[in-house]
């Protein structure tokens, strides 16, 4: 039998700035708390069980990919430092693209979303939880002049909630965030820099070694609500187009 080695992935920092570094502490969740409490202080843990021993190391690094699949945490370039899903990223000092144009382009290629297997998802989902799911596979492209960025993109139900909640977080907090599903490993960023500007990034999460950025542009405020709002109403009504179907085909069989 293997054994098995308790551990900690802590974010910390020692003063109340924002954004928080990672650590990698051993021990049981109560031995975690008692070494934090005398290193760091202010800390978060999050208790994890491995297959090796490790030793207690800071500040340590920690893949994108396990990041984006295991946590909700949000990483800012600028500041090299995570932060917690409910915390605001300070608006980036660094410089970035400006357009006054931005389209997204979206399709639903046929060979990805068979309705065989759409059905198969929708009953999979009813019969465990009684709820109205599956996921569309699009594929997107957003652009600027002088950038574009193609990638794949899972929209459920669930997801399509998180990004209306994305966008009226943007307008109405200044900030938002959208975390696409966990194949996906992408997310959106976006602040409101005033009245007029939205400055909105494209994060990657799929590299082991460091999250990158495909996209980072200030854009007009009504451009931004214009087009994502668009995107938005075109894929729920995809969305339902295919949900119609998926029962209707039920019907028949």
């Amino acid at each position: 039998m293997a054994d098995y080695y308790e551990f900690s992935h802590v974010l910390y920092k020692n003063d109340d700035t924002p954004g928080w570094q990672l650590a990698r502490i051993s021990g049981t969740e109560n031995a975690v708390e008692k070494k934090c409490k005398k290193l760091f202080p202010f800390f978060v843990y999050f208790p994890v069980i491995g297959t090796e021993p490790i030793e207690d190391e800071y500040p340590v690094t920690l893949s994108p990919n396990y990041v984006f699949t295991f946590f909700d945490w949000n990483y800012s370039k600028e500041l090299k430092k995570w932060f917690l899903p409910d915390e605001e990223i300070p608006y980036p000092k660094s410089k970035c693209e400006k357009a006054d144009k931005f389209k997204i382009n979206y399709s639903v290629p046929a060979r990805k979303n068979k309705i065989d297997e759409l059905i198969e998802q929708y009953n999979d989902w009813m019969e465990e939880d009684r709820t109205t799911m599956f996921s569309i596979d699009t594929e997107i492209t957003l652009s600027t002049p002088d950038t574009s960025v193609k990638h794949g993109m899972f929209f459920s139900f669930h997801s399509l909630g998180k990004l209306e909640m994305f966008i009226g977080s943007t307008i109405k907090n200044g900030f938002g965030v959208y975390n696409a599903d966990e194949d996906d490993l992408f997310k959106f960023l976006a602040w409101k820099k005033d009245e007029n500007i939205i400055r909105f990034k494209i994060q990657d999460y799929s590299k082991d070694s460091k999250v990158t950025e495909l996209m980072d542009v200030e854009i007009p405020l009504v451009t931004f609500i214009a087009v994502f709002e668009c995107f938005f109403n075109k894929i729920v009504t995809k969305h339902a187009e295919i949900l119609t179907q998926i029962k209707e085909t039920q019907v028949k069989k």
